[in-house]
């Protein structure tokens, strides 16, 4: 049923009322004709409505209510209380009144408790989403730092195993190298002893042939001597010094005597005939002169007695000896000098090969450099995986203890392959350092014997 009014009226404290009137109850049946205003139970007189004043009980509350139904027909109960248990009825009111206010203070207090909690919540949320963030990125950073690090690894190993074929192939080319410069060096000492041979052979060849020129002429000597004044000379020329040669077109007189062939040396002949041709450049002129005269006399008098035929035949005949001797000993000197030059040319590719081997054994310090660079770098990572491994070790700590065990044995077995290869490129370092330095001495007798020559 719904309420739609309630009015009490407290009546003013008087004598007790009578035990059956406590409590009354009336029904009345309304029209529903009429909705306003609603009938009031009245505990006094009403001016308005003319009626006398009805005596009611002491200490008796009325109480009315109105109720409808679906039908639109209206009741009106009233009760009745005594003023003490009204006054219960307010009191427990009050109490529920107090007890719903401290309900809803504690209420509205845990709410803003929760709210604050949850605001607390929110910003710890907000600081553990930011490190999540900052951990995913810095895990993605690792992640890609040790891809980096693998690559860089593979890299290094391929490098590694190329430098390796690289050093194989430098060490089959170096033996090659030094086997051509071995048989080259064989054939130069070969080739320079070969000319001092022949050296010794034109000096000797030279005696004899001023030998048999004094017994024929003993008191002449026919000697022609290259000088700086007169390089038109028709003398032969050697790369070792000038070579003395005879010409039966120039006579001189020689006042000393010529030692025998095995006592020859060139430097005393070249210093005698320097100062015998000081001594006879004028009779040196007047014999040219007069073998000029004897040629023109040759060529115009054929038709001359059988005896100075004779005598001018023989000397055309010493003179085609003479001149082909000085051409044989040319052909030879000239063999000599291809001989030298091709000496020379095989020096020259050899300085060219070692300059090239120069540059290996460069090449191979700056990769000993790298290489014990490296050496270094995995040191200092097995010193701090030792020192690591060192400290106290917990049953949480195992398999980290574990996992740095096999890095430190990983880093153990390539600082050793490291030291390996470093020992092998300093040894053949060292082996091509040797191979270079014995090239010295060749070369310097080579640039002596050319200062000879030149000479």
């Amino acid at each position: 049923a719904n309420v739609c009014r309630l009015r009490l009226t407290v009546p003013p404290e008087g004598p007790a009322s009578e035990p059956s009137e406590k409590k009354a109850e009336r029904k009345e049946q309304v029209s529903p004709c009429r909705a306003k205003p609603w009938p009031v139970l009245l505990f006094h007189h009403d001016p308005r409505s003319g009626e006398p004043t009805r005596k009611l009980p002491q200490g008796v509350v009325y109480g009315v209510v109105r109720r409808s139904d679906q039908n639109q027909q209206k009741e009106m109960v009233v009760y009745g209380w005594t003023t003490n248990q009204l006054k219960e009825e307010m009191n427990y009111i009050k109490d529920v009144r107090a007890t719903l206010e401290k309900v809803r203070k504690r209420m509205y207090g845990d709410y803003d408790e929760m709210r604050q909690k949850i605001r607390q919540l929110t910003q710890e949320l907000s600081v553990s989403q930011a490190q999540q963030g900052y951990l995913e990125s810095h895990i993605q950073t690792q992640s890609s730092a040790l891809d980096s690090f693998n690559a860089m690894n593979s890299a290094l190993a391929s490098d590694s195993i190329s430098l390796q074929k690289t050093l194989v192939d430098v060490t089959l080319e170096n033996s090659n190298i030094k086997d051509q410069i071995r048989s080259l060096q064989q054939t130069y000492e070969a080739s320079v002893e070969k000319l001092r041979e022949k050296q010794r052979q034109l000096e000797v060849a030279q005696v004899e042939n001023q030998l048999l020129k004094m017994k024929e002429f003993p008191f002449c000597g026919f000697f022609k001597v290259p000088s700086d004044e007169k390089g038109e000379s028709e003398g032969i020329k050697s790369d070792f010094g000038p070579v003395f040669e005879v010409n039966t077109l120039q006579p001189m007189e020689v006042a000393v005597h010529l030692p025998y062939p095995e006592e020859a040396n060139a430097e005393v002949m070249r210093e005698m005939t320097r100062k015998l041709y000081s001594q006879y450049e004028d009779k040196l002129r007047e014999e040219q002169q007069r073998h000029s005269a004897e040629k023109e006399a040759l060529l115009v008098g054929m038709r001359s007695p059988p005896m100075e035929s004779r005598q001018s035949g023989l000397h055309y005949c010493r003179d085609c000896m003479a001149e082909e001797s000085a051409f044989l000993l040319q052909e030879e000197t000239n063999s000599f000098l291809k001989a030298i030059d091709e000496a020379n040319k095989k020096m020259q590719a050899a300085e060219i090969s070692l300059e090239e081997k120069d540059q290996r054994i460069g090449e191979l310090d700056r990769l000993i450099e790298r290489m014990e660079k490296e050496r270094h770098q995995l040191q200092l990572q097995l010193l701090e995986h030792e020192t690591e491994m060192s400290a106290e070790i917990t049953d949480a700590d195992k398999e980290r203890y574990q996992q740095l065990e096999a890095a430190s044995a990983s880093l153990r077995e390539r600082i050793r392959h490291l030291d390996d290869m470093v020992h092998c490129q300093q040894k053949k370092v060292k082996q091509m350092v040797e191979e270079v330095s014995p090239w010295e001495r060749p070369r310097a007798w080579d640039c002596r014997l050319c200062g000879d020559a030149s000479a």
